[in-house]
């Protein structure tokens, strides 16, 4: 979601929750395995967005433990 607060003033939120990054990290491993992929790149700004996009980054690092052949960064 996001708007123009005042001509050139943008304001943006992002909603993250447990359960859709576990399912954009497990469609990612999945169409890695299936497409014989050996690494899946988590993009993110983990540094800057701590708490949302840290909870994705945690989600890919634990959901890549399932899937052992396959290489995240």
């Amino acid at each position: 979601m996001e708007h123009e607060l005042v001509p050139g003033v943008i304001e943006c939120l992002k909603i993250m929750t447990r359960v859709k990054c576990e399912r954009v990290a497990k469609f990612a491993f999945d169409y890695a395995t299936k497409h014989g992929r050996k690494k899946v790149t988590a993009v993110h700004k983990a540094n800057i967005m701590k708490l949302g996009d840290g909870l994705f980054l945690n989600v890919c690092t634990e959901t890549s433990k399932l899937y052992p052949k396959i290489e995240i960064s």
